[in-house]
């Protein structure tokens, strides 16, 4: 019977396991054919692709002598607002490239629009022979956004009651001015500092500003 150090376990502090901090290098290639595109801003495409040899063997024999002389290229294609079928695009450029296994960063050179690439060959008659194509890609949107959020608007209704309420509390406390000033203060920053959603609640409960005896400093 094999020991459990032959099978590659090591002792530590009684214990077992089995190491697993062997090295494996990645392989060069997967034999596939594909491509795919990823956003890096509102204005960077990264593309990464491969191309199996048993393609380029196949488009080869199809394509005789016009491929012997073909160059690898990407082609860019704007989406934006189409069902894409390969021959409606608002419009495309070419990226040349050099290796069927490879990856390249695309400036599309335009905000807010929808992509899609392909990879494929160009014959010397201008003739584009499609290999793989990409997903479809909507790019993150540039710039600010233009939704307001009215509850982190300033609401003047709001405000008063905030006041009358904190006016209220002095006049039953008996606090002094400068604890008056004071607490005004501390409690302003605090309120200016809170969630949305819980200043509105303290709005409705009377304000942040309420006093106790037993925290005003005599």
């Amino acid at each position: 019977m094999n020991s459990l150090n032959s099978l590659g376990y090591k002792n530590v502090d009684g214990c077992s396991f089995r190491c697993v901090c062997d090295s494996y290098d990645l392989p060069e290639c997967y034999n596939e054919t594909k491509i795919l595109i990823l956003p890096v801003d509102p204005m960077w495409v990264y593309s990464y692709w491969e191309i199996a040899q048993e393609k380029i063997a196949s488009l080869s024999n199809q394509l005789g002598q016009r491929f012997h002389n073909a160059v690898l290229a990407l082609r860019v294609y704007d989406i934006t607002n189409v069902e894409f079928n390969g021959s409606n695009a608002v419009r495309y450029f070419d990226v040349r490239v050099g290796d069927k296994i490879g990856s390249f960063y695309i400036n599309v050179g335009e905000f807010n629009r929808s992509w899609c690439v392909d990879i494929g060959f160009i014959l010397e008659d201008g003739d584009f022979v499609l290999v793989a194509r990409s997903n479809f890609l909507k790019m993150p949107s540039y710039g600010v956004s233009d939704i307001v959020d009215d509850k982190w608007a300033s609401v003047d209704f709001a405000f008063d009651k905030i006041i009358y309420d904190f006016s209220l509390n002095v006049r039953k406390s008996g606090a002094t001015s400068y604890d008056v000033v004071e607490l005004l203060k501390e409690r302003w920053k605090q309120y200016e500092n809170l969630p949305s959603s819980f200043a509105q609640q303290l709005i409705k409960s009377g304000g942040p500003f309420v006093f106790k005896k037993h925290n005003i400093s005599k």
